[in-house]
């Protein structure tokens, strides 16, 4: 497949509602990059294997990691360093509801009908690597230079040490936080459930 033709199955998984057939995302993959077809129906079925990127509902039939768990809830619980910070780190925490193919920093959130905005979060890289830590400790490096440019050059400086600081983008969740009186420790039982939508 080429990486037209990939990007196409991911936007076609993200678009999906319900079981599809592999035919199914071929014709929408040749619809939107005809190129290099004759072998794509056999591509498109190892690729999605291999990435996991949908569940086996029989032969040649699947459902979207989307549709799989959309109808689930997840909480992310804010640490303390992020409750006292007004910041939440997307990082790792939105796995596996979210398409594979984005960065932490391409997600949206939206309070209340409205996005919530990124701010940047400065640091020495090992403070980062546990937020990225469900994507393999061994990628949490990778997802920390990928966050930006002067992160990925910091870390190509010296491809042996990490830099002695990075910035990382993080939601800005002062209002938030304050709105909710999020507080540090376990959550009660019976207690409020502020959502935030994930797009």
């Amino acid at each position: 497949m080429t990486i037209n033709q990939e990007e196409a199955l991911y936007n076609f998984l993200d678009s999906v509602n319900g079981v599809f057939e592999l035919d199914d995302a071929v014709s929408y993959i040749k619809e939107v990059e005809p190129a290099r077809t004759g072998r794509l129906a056999t591509e498109v079925e190892a690729f999605i294997k291999l990435q996991n990127l949908a569940f086996s509902a029989g032969k040649q039939r699947w459902l979207s990691r989307r549709c799989f768990f959309a109808p689930l809830k997840f909480v992310i619980s804010p640490s303390r360093l992020e409750l006292v910070n007004g910041i939440l780190f997307p990082g790792h925490r939105c796995v596996p509801f979210v398409n594979p193919i984005l960065l932490p920093q391409e997600y949206a959130f939206f309070w209340k009908g409205s996005p919530v905005q990124f701010t940047t979060t400065e640091g020495p890289p090992s403070e980062f690597y546990p937020f990225y830590g469900i994507f393999g400790e061994e990628y949490a490096p990778q997802y920390v230079a990928r966050d930006n440019d002067q992160n990925e050059e910091a870390f190509n400086n010296d491809p042996y040490e990490d830099p002695p600081e990075v910035s990382v983008k993080t939601l800005d969740m002062r209002n938030i936080y304050r709105e909710t009186s999020f507080v540090p420790g376990p959550r009660q039982a019976g207690s409020p459930r502020p959502s935030m939508r994930l797009l």
